[in-house]
Formats: C-alpha cells, sequence, structure tokens
C-alpha cells in the first residue's frame, strides 16, 4: 500500500512485478487507477506499506498504540531514501 503517486510509480517501474493499492492519509481505501490492484494487495497476507516521509499514513501508523505491538511483531519499519517502509518480518 502507499499514497496513489508512489503507486502508480511504483507498479509501471516495476512492469507490475510490484503491485500497490492507494491508501488516503486516514488510511482508507485511496483512488486506483486499475480497481482490480486493491484486490490482489487485498489478498496478500502481509503487504508492504510504503509512504514518503512526513505524509499523515505514516503519522496515523505510528500512532496506532493497539496496532503497534502487532506491527512491531509482523513488520520491519524502514527508512530508505525519504520513505518509510513498513515490511514484513519472514517467519521461517
Amino acid at each position: 500500500y502507499s499514497e496513489y503517486w508512489t503507486c502508480n510509480r511504483l507498479t509501471f517501474q516495476s512492469q507490475e512485478q510490484i503491485i500497490c493499492s492507494s491508501q488516503e492519509g486516514d488510511l482508507t481505501p485511496g483512488f486506483d487507477r486499475y480497481p482490480p490492484y486493491r484486490s490482489i494487495v487485498a489478498a496478500a497476507p502481509y503487504p508492504a506499506f510504503v509512504f514518503p516521509q512526513g505524509m499523515q499514513q505514516v503519522r496515523m501508523i505510528d500512532a496506532m498504540p493497539h496496532k503497534n505491538a502487532q506491527l512491531r511483531n509482523s513488520y520491519q519499519r524502514l527508512v530508505f531514501e525519504g520513505y518509510v517502509i513498513y515490511t514484513p518480518k519472514i517467519q521461517r
């Protein structure tokens, strides 16, 4: 998941190897240029979240006290090149 512009860029530049669905600032579904992407991403058991630093989505995720323990246990928070990335921890 990401915001509109990052989603489009990720999907296009990866030649659809990365499928993204957009989220608004309040983490509700955003506008997807190609609606089937939403169901593809929703079916992923542990989707990644990629947002530019400073976006409302990052503040919302970081401020969710009831979700923070779940996020810490299931996701790794990374900051890279101006983006905050929540990537699933792989259990082996």
